[in-house]
């Protein structure tokens, strides 16, 4: 199917888990791709299978946690496609070895990483997405943020991982909350797998507002 055709999309976290796996579902749906990671050998052969699949794609290896490094590639994108028409945010940090230490251990460098890391990746990633879209003229466009069930359902022992993903989740929900009010429907804005590996058998759990 081409029902993508000619759509630019950004993928974060398109190295691995998730985020690999959308990218190559994107790509068999003819989407034009930027796909975006930090590791080279990994980054270099999700492009060549996407590419290997007929989508025209393009690697960007970023370290997100960096303040504007998501506002720079939106605008290289756009520079290449022309676009934004929609992105799929799943770019995250596994549980750090101290997400195991009991919480009355953990140090303030240790809660304070744990908190507002991954928080503040989103919350930038989610700001420079949007605000391409809203620049451009109405159309069809989406924006899909992976969390986790944790996010939802606290899991014993990773107390700041747990926080940080219920915290990604209430961002965007509010995000969306606001854009639909204002008469903007994004469609389906977070979406929490229980797999990491694969899309196919996964448990969705969706928020449609």
């Amino acid at each position: 199917m081409n029902d993508l055709a000619g759509k630019s999309l950004v993928v974060t976290g398109a190295t691995s888990g998730i985020g690999r796996a959308a990218a190559i579902r994107l790509a068999t749906h003819g989407a034009r791709l930027t796909l975006v990671g930090r590791n080279p050998e990994r980054g270099a052969e999700i492009e060549r299978e996407v590419r290997a699949l007929g989508a025209d794609a393009r690697l960007e290896l970023v370290d997100l946690a960096h303040t504007g490094a998501m506002q720079r590639l939106i605008e290289r994108t756009v520079a290449v496609y022309g676009q934004v028409d929609g992105a799929v945010l799943s770019a995250a940090e596994m549980p750090s070895a101290t997400a195991m230490v009991p919480f009355a251990q953990l140090d303030d460098p240790s809660i304070e990483h744990g908190l507002l890391s991954e928080v503040r990746s989103a919350a930038h990633a989610l700001r420079a997405v949007l605000r391409q879209m809203l620049s451009q003229p109405p159309a069809d466009r989406a924006i899909v943020v992976v969390s986790s069930i944790n996010g939802i359902g606290a899991a014993a022992g990773a107390a700041l991982y747990s926080a940080s993903k219920g915290a990604v989740i209430a961002l965007t929900v509010a995000i969306l909350i606001a854009r639909r009010r204002s008469g903007d429907y994004l469609g389906r804005l977070v979406t929490a797998f229980d797999r990491q590996d694969r899309l196919e058998g996964s448990r969705v759990i969706r928020f449609i507002l």
